[in-house]
């Protein structure tokens, strides 16, 4: 099946000066710092990856049901969990394994949370960021951020302390200690925002209700391109969060509401684009019933959920199984982002070698949620339970 697209094929959307690693295109060791690693959401991280089987380093009862993927900054980890009256924010020390700080937050924060810079950033209520540093046992709130410009119940991406927000009025880069955004591109954006080289990339309804995939330029907010992304079946939610995927030659745009097919069926539905300097190029679209799982970004190709039976590896405008129902049945059974560091894919309770599809481990829990969290030859996972767990080599790597 395919989607109608109204899509050129050549589309000048990336930023000029595009490298082999564009900016926040792979999080560094230590540092995933939004729910999806680096800025550009590739779930990729240069962490030296565990490749033997895995042991406990240790586990960490958490105060409650955590609500959020965790989130890490040099040797600490951050979650949001959910507490007697509100909810509460909490640090772990890495190298200890135990929580230092905790804070009881008003309201419902929208999640998720980011950090940079040690800085935590909170949603404390729509239309506001706040940022949290640990100090001590608690977490101190040193700025206020309003986000108004880009609406309420808005969605954000941090990078280089910065926060780019989209949302229903608009998509706004704010920096704290400043009142005004540095600025604004209004209209309806679906979030969150990717940032890709000197670029971010958002999902915008035009005026004919067709979504549109839009290259930011970082420092002033101009549109360097576009391009429609196809025809939605019916009129999207408000709040329905889009997932773009962005690594050095190839983004993935997924809508999590129904497109219309040649076949005039109706599914969700994604969008692959290929970057070559300032040109992008559409080398698929195509629609999956169940395309429920983030993507992640492998030496420029992608690796992503086709349907509830298969992982696929696109390398080139064509892809490879690198995993099925028949060859790893636990996977099917919660399914959650793969995580990649150097050429290994975590699966969440396994992982496999990119490059041959050999499951090299698998954890001794039986199921985590939001993923795996990657570390220097070590992971955290949270399970089931909310218990928040460190894995390493059980020998060398």
């Amino acid at each position: 099946m395919r989607l109608v697209l109204r899509v050129p094929l050549l589309l000048a959307l990336a930023a000029a000066g595009a490298s082999a690693e564009p900016d926040g295109a792979v999080a560094e060791p230590g540092r995933w710092t939004g729910p999806n690693g680096p800025p550009s959401n590739s779930r990729r991280s240069r962490a030296l990856p565990v490749t033997s089987d895995v042991v406990t380093a240790w586990t960490v009862p958490l105060p409650d049901h955590v609500v959020v993927p965790p989130v890490t900054w040099d040797g600490t980890a951050y979650l949001l969990c959910t507490a007697s009256g509100g909810y509460q924010l909490v640090a772990v020390d890495l190298a200890k394994g135990r929580i230092t700080a905790r804070k009881l937050l008003p309201g419902i924060p929208q999640a998720p949370i980011h950090v940079w810079g040690g800085i935590v950033y909170v949603f404390t209520r729509p239309g506001q960021v706040s940022g949290f540093r640990p100090i001590g046992t608690s977490f101190v709130e040193k700025w206020k951020l309003s986000t108004e410009g880009a609406g309420g119940y808005s969605t954000m991406t941090v990078f280089e302390g910065e926060v780019y927000v989209a949302g229903p009025r608009g998509l706004i880069r704010a920096s704290p200690g400043l009142k005004d955004p540095v600025w604004r591109s209004p209209g309806r954006y679906h979030g969150p925002p990717a940032i890709h080289g000197q670029s971010v990339l958002a999902v915008r309804m035009d005026r004919h209700g067709i979504p549109t995939l839009g290259s930011h330029q970082r420092s002033t907010g101009g549109i360097a391109g576009k391009a429609e992304l196809g025809m939605p079946a019916q009129a999207p939610e408000q709040m329905a969060a889009v997932d773009i995927t962005a690594g050095a030659e190839d983004i993935l745009v997924r809508t999590p509401w129904p497109m219309l097919m040649e076949s005039g069926t109706a599914s969700d539905a994604f969008v692959r684009f290929h970057a070559q300097g300032d040109l992008m190029t559409a080398l698929a679209a195509q629609g999956f019933m169940n395309f429920r799982v983030k993507a992640a970004v492998y030496k420029g190709g992608l690796i992503a959920c086709e349907s509830a039976t298969e992982w696929h590896w696109w390398r080139g405008p064509k892809g490879q199984v690198i995993a099925d129902k028949r060859t790893a049945p636990d996977l099917f059974q919660e399914m959650v982002p793969p995580t990649v560091a150097g050429n290994v894919v975590y699966f969440g309770t396994w992982a496999a070698d990119v490059e041959t599809g050999e499951i090299l481990w698998r954890l001794p829990v039986r199921s985590v949620r939001f993923g795996i969290v990657p570390l220097d030859r070590l992971f955290l996972a949270v399970d089931g339970q909310s218990n928040l767990h460190a894995f390493k080599p059980r020998v060398g790597r």
